[in-house]
């Protein structure tokens, strides 16, 4: 994925598990590419980018447009995110993209290419909770800029850390994918950074947009996968426990402000068999061409992404040990 050409990309939050993984893909991989890279606290940038000539770190808020500079930028990554201090999600979603889409235009046409993070399913207009904040931004900014690249990934591989945590704690692992031998889609972040960085430092050329990708892992997982995955790399058998559509308000309850809990529910409901996502056939490995939309399969299986987590989550630790 080295670009030929140099070009220089705003990452947006870069703090972002998505952010974070794509700029170490591309300091990795792109010596073309220079990288501005945005938090609303620079200095929690880590270590290990500050030391790469590429990168560089600078004071953004998506909530402040003033912080917001994207003039010397070729291309600008996105990654809409959440936030949970009671503001309303729909409006949140308002502000931060519609602050997004104004530093584009005051970018006085620099930028050539956004590539936006969202989420699989995101193009329905209900039923899809916490979601809807990635629909706004998909639609707010779908022609922000000449060439618009939509990214859409199943769940994270890395996100089920609540789950390893417990099932290495107790044994257990309370399980909202059901039944738990139902299959949803679940993708690694290595092959989400690869994708997006590809896209990134792709050569500029007059194509349709939006353009929209879907990324899913080698095929999809169900909650069994799950706990075999753990079971291998925690060593010791796990057993689930499901977490029922009925119980997950008191699960999620346990996790999220209580703003923000139907949320989740109706997130998880939507990928869940009879949910909006599975009726509209949104889990498909085929390309869509009359939407525009390819899909990626990745090629990180499941049980290499829960040891990948694993092993990041005992690294965090030993770090904290030292301080």
């Amino acid at each position: 994925m080295t670009s030929t050409h140099s070009i220089t990309v705003t990452v947006l939050p870069a703090s972002t598990n998505a952010g974070k993984e794509t700029i170490r893909t591309l300091l990795a991989s792109s010596p073309n590419t220079k990288i501005n890279a945005l938090y609303r606290n620079p200095s929690k940038a880590p270590a290990e980018f500050l030391s790469h000539p590429n990168f560089s770190a600078h004071k953004g808020d998506v909530a402040d447009v003033s912080t917001l500079d994207f003039s010397s930028s070729d291309v600008v990554f996105y990654i809409p995110p959440p936030t949970y201090d009671g503001t309303d999600t729909a409006e949140w979603g308002v502000l931060s993209a519609g602050n997004v889409k104004t530093a584009l235009q005051n970018a006085g046409g620099s930028v050539k290419r956004l590539v936006l993070f969202s989420a699989i399913g995101a193009q329905h207009d209900h039923s899809i909770g916490i979601l809807k904040l990635n629909h706004i931004a998909d639609e707010v900014l779908e022609n922000a800029v000449d060439d618009v690249v939509v990214i859409r990934p199943g769940y994270f591989m890395e996100g089920f850390a609540p789950w390893l945590e417990e099932a290495n704690a107790t044994g257990v692992a309370h399980a909202w994918i059901t039944p738990l031998d139902y299959r949803a889609p679940i993708v690694g972040l290595r092959d989400i950074s690869n994708t997006v960085a590809a896209e990134i430092v792709k050569p500029f050329a007059q194509e349709k947009s939006p353009r929209y990708i879907k990324i899913f892992g080698p095929r999809h997982y169900s909650s069994q996968d799950l706990q075999a995955a753990m079971g291998e790399v925690l060593g010791k058998e796990i057993r689930l426990e499901a977490v029922l559509p009925d119980q997950l308000a008191g699960y999620f309850g346990q996790v999220f402000p209580p703003q923000y809990v139907q949320e989740f529910v109706d997130m998880t409901t939507a990928v869940l068999p009879g949910g909006i996502m599975v009726e509209a056939g949104d889990f498909g490995y085929e390309d869509e061409v009359e939407k525009n939309t390819t899909v990626v399969r990745g090629t990180v299986e499941l049980v290499d992404g829960i040891r990948g987590l694993w092993e990041g989550m005992l690294a965090a630790e030993k770090e904290k040990e030292k301080e």
